[in-house]
């Protein structure tokens, strides 16, 4: 299975715009099992540094994860969000900002990031909203 079809099980995007843990703004990609992101944990280069693009449409966001020195896609997945959680994010993170991201799973309502001996954050080098 390739990362593309593992991130089309992807549900819900997380945002922290100053997540005390990471000390910089995390955004999370929830997934309803742990099977599916412990797979794509394993595949996503965990040196490589990313540009994620996130076009904002009413019902779902399309974000798009890019190797930022090749700009080459290494996964798409379109996500729910919560409008007021991203409103305050903006309101927190200019375009163009530095992040990272993690990647869970949604339980009972609560986010939870998949421990595996690989799992840290992702860097982030760029994040750019598309309105």
């Amino acid at each position: 299975m390739n990362l593309e079809k593992i991130f089309n099980y992807s549900m819900r995007a997380f945002f922290s715009p100053d997540n005390s843990t990471y000390n910089m703004p995390a955004i999370g990609i929830a997934f309803a099992n742990s099977e599916f992101p412990s797979k794509a944990i394993e595949m996503i280069p965990d040196n490589g540094v990313y540009t994620l693009d996130i076009e904002i449409t009413p019902i779902l966001l399309n974000i798009t994860c890019k190797d930022s020195l090749t700009q080459n896609t290494i996964f798409s997945t379109k996500l729910n969000y919560d409008s007021i959680e991203l409103d305050e994010f903006r309101k927190k993170i200019i375009n163009g900002s530095v992040g990272l991201f993690v990647i869970g799973t949604f339980v009972e309502c609560h986010f939870y990031v998949i421990g595996t001996k690989k799992s840290k954050p992702y860097q982030v080098k760029q994040i750019n909203f598309i309105d």
